[in-house]
């Protein structure tokens, strides 16, 4: 039976508080919560929407009860986000696939594993080929967002001039070569899932500008467009730069810093894990 709720958790289940309290919550959502030490996160149906549930079980007092989130998804773009999956979430880490023996690597993913049960936008700064990615992909895989899209951006790899059309798109007759009906952005191919931007240290200031107002509205707004879009992504951010350098430097913007050191991680080379390496040496060998 429902104990306690949110307003936006009336506004998803589109009923009042005074008429959810003490309700059962199978009458509402349907889903047999016995299964829910196999099955953690589900997908309910309320008139034709799909809902996103998280559960996780808890005691206290001798009693058990359940925690639940919810999150609603738009349709329309869950069945882009189904196609694109394929190409875009193919093969994905898990973190068994971050081999160590090493303490302090261990309780890195520890933390990293808790974080990965909130929603909340993460740093990882570590040098490279420190597996950044790999910690990233795992989080997006242990997250109530595993179904959905993972997509990974470089701000190295993008050409700057580029660069904003592909995180936020464009529409029709924006500039010359636009394609016909415009163009999808980064962002809105990955909502309901998780956006990883790689090297953010590298990030145009203009584009920086335009990445806080992502985190603290959580819309977009393609080039040459009016409209502004909602879209439901979680961020994970990783650099191999020192960005509070970078603040000093006026290079990086502090506000955008602090929106994304929310929940931070730092991975640790291999020159100070070195029991790991004789680990590794006889993994790639087998």
């Amino acid at each position: 039976r429902i104990s306690n709720l949110n307003t936006k958790f009336e506004y998803i289940v589109g009923a009042k508080r005074k008429d959810l309290i003490n309700r059962i919550l199978e009458d509402i959502l349907p889903f047999n919560f016995k299964k829910i030490d196999e099955e953690k996160t589900f997908i309910a149906r309320i008139e034709n929407r799909d809902i996103v549930c998280e559960a996780r079980k808890v005691e206290f007092s001798k009693k058990i009860g359940y925690i639940l989130w919810l999150k609603q998804t738009r349709r329309s773009y869950s069945r882009t986000n189904y196609d694109n999956n394929r190409i875009i979430s193919r093969n994905l880490h898990t973190f068994k696939d971050y081999y160590t023996v090493n303490k302090g690597v261990l309780e890195l993913l520890k933390k990293a594993e808790k974080f990965a049960a909130t929603d909340a936008t993460i740093l990882i700064e570590g040098e490279n080929g420190t597996g950044k990615e790999i910690l990233a992909q795992a989080i997006h895989m242990n997250s109530f967002r595993k179904n959905n899209v993972f997509v990974p951006i470089n701000m190295t790899t993008i050409s700057p001039n580029l660069l904003e059309s592909e995180l936020f798109g464009y529409e029709e007759g924006t500039f010359t070569g636009a394609l016909k009906g415009g163009k999808i952005g980064l962002f809105e191919m990955a909502d309901g899932g998780t956006v990883f931007i790689d090297e953010i240290g590298d990030a145009p200031l203009e584009v920086q500008a335009k990445l806080l107002r992502v985190l603290e509205e959580k819309r977009i707004r393609r080039i040459g467009g009016i409209e502004e879009i909602p879209i439901d992504v979680r961020i994970i951010a990783a650099t191999n730069k020192n960005l509070l350098e970078l603040v000093k430097e006026n290079k990086f913007r502090l506000d955008l810093f602090f929106r994304l050191n929310i929940l931070p991680l730092k991975t640790i080379p291999l020159r100070e894990r070195k029991e790991d390496i004789e680990y590794l040496l006889k993994y790639f060998i087998n």
